[in-house]
């Protein structure tokens, strides 16, 4: 539903009515379980795009990288 909200993704979207209804669903448990499953993913994207990040940093500025500045 993420993507909705920033105009990736139409709310018609047929995955977005499946993420809408889970979401919406009365059973805690089922709710906390997406939302928990979620949070883990986006961690995992964060951590190896972050790595991805620093590389290509450090690659296009050379020296003078944050990164490179940081290590000493």
């Amino acid at each position: 539903m993420g993507d909705t909200l920033i105009g990736r993704r139409k709310w018609i979207d047929p995955e977005v009515l499946r993420e809408r209804d889970i979401l919406l669903d009365p059973d805690d448990i089922r709710v906390n379980k997406y939302v928990e499953e979620v949070r883990d993913r986006m961690v995992e994207a964060y951590i190896s795009y972050f790595v991805v990040m620093v590389e290509l940093e450090r690659r296009h500025f050379g020296k003078n990288s944050y990164f490179s500045m940081m290590d000493g």
